[in-house]
């Protein structure tokens, strides 16, 4: 999936900083991640739970459209 624009909510940056992710590691799961539950009521827009692997760890994302 190609990702044009990612924006990082602040909550989010706040579970990288304590987790030591880098934006380079989500965006890496975005592209190649496996989606592993979905939250189609969730507002303003449904989400979804993806699951990938960087740095020899599970790098979990939670990912909405808009």
């Amino acid at each position: 999936m190609h990702c044009g624009f990612v924006f990082f909510s602040e909550h989010s940056i706040t579970k990288m900083a304590e987790r030591d992710i880098d934006p380079e590691e989500v965006e890496a799961v975005l592209q190649q991640g496996e989606v592993i539950r979905h939250y189609p009521e969730d507002l303003p827009s449904p989400s979804w739970l993806m699951l990938g692997f960087s740095k020899g760890r599970a790098v979990d994302v939670v990912d909405s459209r808009d």
